[in-house]
């Protein structure tokens, strides 16, 4: 259902905020804010339009290196 890939996508940008709105930023809970928001990208895909899953994957990679980058990576 597409509108509960936007709706995980918007939870996602909630965190990630919440995460960089605190008084003391923690890189790990905002590298695990970014690679669930990648996640939650990837999944909202949608599989009959090539060009919008296609630039939804290029963000999902972003946002997934950056995740990775912050040690949000689960170990």
């Amino acid at each position: 259902c597409r509108e509960a890939g936007v709706v995980a996508v918007a939870d996602g940008l909630v965190t990630l905020r919440d995460a960089l709105s605190q008084d003391r930023l923690d890189g790990r809970a905002i590298g695990r804010a970014l690679l669930d928001l990648a996640e939650a990208t990837d999944a909202a895909a949608p599989a009959d339009n090539e060009p919008l899953a296609s630039t939804l994957g290029r963000v999902a990679t972003g946002l997934r290196r950056a995740g990775t980058s912050l040690g949000g990576a689960k170990a």
